[in-house]
Formats: C-alpha cells, sequence, structure tokens
C-alpha cells in the first residue's frame, strides 16, 4: 500500500497538542497482529496484475502547506485521492485520516473473496470513511475549532467483473477515464458552483469558490455518491483534486493524455503536475493515473468470509456470493449512506432548488 502525504508529520505543522484523527486510526489499525495484516497481500496474490498505477502530490505555487493526500492500494485494485479543507484548522490531518481509514479497511484481514469484489470492497471503505467523518466532527465540536474536512474520491476495481468497477466520492475531488481520444469526467462536482451550473470555477463568485456541499468530517452524517464505471483494456482513469482541474481545462487535459500515450505513467503525470503550475498552480494538486492493461477474470475462491473480529470491517452479510450483483435503483432506496448513479446520470444531473436559483442570481446568470 502506498500513501503519499502533502503535509509533514502533524507534530511539525504545530498540532501536537490536538487529538490526533491519524493516531485514533493507526490504534484501530494496530490493534491487529502484524502476521494478519501480511494475509492481505498474500491473498491478493495477481488479483489485480491488469493494472498499473503512479500518485503524486504537489503544493502547488500559491499555498505554504500541502493539504492533499493520495493512495495506491494496488493488491487491492483501491485508488483515492482526498483534499482537506481547513487550513490552520488542520485540513491536512483531515486528509491523512481519510487515506489512512481507506488503508484500515483495506488492511486486512480479508479473504480472497473480499479483495475481489468491488461491492464488498465499497461497503468496508465507506464503513471507515464515515468513522473517520464522525470522528473529525466530533473532535472540532470539543476543540471549538472551524470546519475541517476533507473530499475523497475512490476507483475500486472488480477482479471477478473486471469491465465494471465501482467509485465513491464526496466533494469536487474528481474521476476522469480517457478512452481512444475521449475524456470524460465520471463523477460531479458536490459543490456550490456545481449546483449553481457553472462548470468552469472561474467563472464563478470568487466568494464561493471552493465551497463544497459534502466531504468527510464537514457534516453530522456522510453521504457518498456511487458510480458504477464500465472499464476496458487500455483505458486510462485519472483521479485529481480541484488543484488540477481549476488551473488545467478538460481540453487541455485530453492533450495532455493523448500526448502521453504510450509513456510512463510518472512521465504524464509530471506533465500534468507542471500544466498546472504553469498555470499559476493556486492550489494544493493531486493525482493519481491507473491504467488498465488485459482485463483476466479470475476464479475466486468463495468459502471464505472477513473475520468477525476485525472491529472496523465486521458485519459483513455472510449471504454474500463471488456473484454479488453491483447496485440497482432499488438498492439505493435502502441504503442512505449512497447515492447511486451511473456515468450518464453523472453527467446529466443539475440540481435546480432555491440555493442553486439565488447562487445564479448573485453571480449575475439569471436577473
Amino acid at each position: 500500500m502506498d500513501l503519499l502525504y502533502g503535509a509533514e508529520d502533524s507534530r511539525r505543522n504545530g498540532l501536537s497538542d490536538q487529538p490526533d484523527v491519524i493516531a485514533f486510526i493507526r490504534e484501530r489499525g494496530e490493534a491487529r497482529k502484524d502476521a494478519r495484516q501480511q494475509t492481505t497481500m498474500d491473498a491478493a496474490g495477481n488479483l489485480f496484475g491488469f493494472l498499473s498505477s503512479v500518485a503524486v502530490t504537489d503544493v502547488g505555487r500559491k499555498r505554504k502547506r500541502n493539504e492533499d493526500a493520495v493512495a495506491c492500494f494496488p493488491e487491492a485494485g483501491v485508488f483515492c485521492v482526498a483534499d482537506g479543507m481547513g487550513g490552520e484548522d488542520a485540513g491536512d490531518v483531515a486528509s491523512r485520516a481519510t487515506v489512512e481509514g481507506i488503508a484500515s479497511a483495506l488492511r486486512g484481514p480479508l479473504s480472497e473473496r473480499a479483495l475481489a469484489e468491488s461491492r464488498t470492497k465499497a461497503t468496508l471503505v465507506t464503513d471507515a470513511l464515515r468513522t473517520v467523518s464522525a470522528h473529525i466532527q466530533r473532535q472540532a465540536r470539543e476543540r471549538g475549532r472551524g470546519l475541517s474536512g476533507s473530499t475523497v474520491v475512490v476507483l475500486l476495481f472488480d477482479a471477478v467483473q473486471p469491465r465494471t468497477a465501482l467509485a465513491l466520492h464526496a466533494g469536487d475531488s474528481r474521476l476522469y477515464r480517457y478512452r481512444e481520444g475521449a475524456l470524460v469526467q465520471l463523477t460531479r462536482d458536490h459543490s456550490l458552483a456545481e449546483e449553481a451550473g457553472f462548470k468552469n470555477r472561474r467563472d464563478f463568485p470568487r466568494m464561493f469558490r471552493g465551497i463544497v456541499t459534502r466531504g468527510v468530517g464537514i457534516r453530522d452524517s456522510l453521504v457518498l455518491e456511487e458510480t458504477v464505471v464500465d472499464v476496458q483494456e487500455s483505458d486510462l482513469f485519472l483521479l485529481c483534486s480541484d488543484g488540477l482541474t481549476s488551473m488545467v481545462s478538460d481540453r487541455q487535459l485530453r492533450t495532455l493524455l493523448h500526448t502521453g500515450e504510450g509513456t510512463p505513467l510518472e512521465d504524464m503525470a509530471r506533465a500534468l503536475l507542471a500544466k498546472a503550475n504553469e498555470a499559476g498552480g493556486e492550489d494544493n494538486i493531486a493525482i493519481v493515473l491507473v491504467r488498465v492493461n488485459a482485463l483476466v477474470s479470475r476464479p475466486i475462491d468463495t468459502r471464505a468470509s472477513v473475520p468477525a473480529d476485525n472491529d472496523i470491517l465486521a458485519e459483513r452479510d455472510e449471504t454474500e456470493t463471488a456473484d454479488t450483483a453491483l447496485p440497482t435503483e432499488e438498492s439505493a432506496k435502502t441504503d442512505p449512506s449512497h447515492e447511486k448513479s451511473s456515468e450518464v446520470e453523472t453527467m446529466r444531473r443539475r440540481p435546480a432548488g432555491p440555493l442553486s436559483r439565488w447562487i445564479r442570481k448573485v453571480a449575475g446568470k439569471e436577473s
């Protein structure tokens, strides 16, 4: 598992006097024996050998600290970006807690089936993120501090049904897919700009830019939007924070990815970072690139299950099998922690409530 944090250790940033969210996650993770943690790696084998990935983050040109965090879990086929919010109120701690929470959910002990199925992993990750979100909220109330939280976007691949993946997200960090020369945004932003119908955040009033309507730790309950994603060989997926998309247009992103076809992922990631910084680098930048190689469906041992003594991952449905169906519209009605969507629905929906109309009026889009 590879985790990259934008900031140095919290103690070096003057946060040593605060109860540390990261310590909370690590304490729960460390309750498991080292041998069990290794089980995840051993059980996975080459389940997701059809994927290659790279993750990078950069402070940008304007900010003094980096509140973004990225993580790759290739043995589990899971990749994520988190963009912390709160500045001096420890946005970097919130983003680190977010990726650490995901790491704790995947650290094991997990069966091969649990690692292989995107549906099972999505449930585990959701449970962990809800725990992190509640803890961030509780710590903020106890300290009497301002808003602190993090966006999150997670991509979870499936070794049983490799042509379908799941995405979870809250906030304005995005997931894109580049396929055969076309770049498609697969997630919709949970932001005031999106609510008001502004595709380009630079056209939005500065006072409202960067305000998100969902995120880890910013509300009493965390609702993740879940998107079913189609996967084909040679697809390239981009997960990123708004530090990239606010500086580089979708057209420019598509050009950079097209130019970089056939080059190492590290070079493509550096090119994206450089472009964002050349455009001004007004925010921290986080990038994860995942390339899909030859797809192979692998038979999975369905006899094993997630051990009951896993405190973060417990309460799995014992009736689940390797053929567990992907989310349906009906299942969405019974799970309040998720909002289901398809790729098409994600791109077409534009909320038009009173808040949206008021923001558009302030922005001069409506009379």
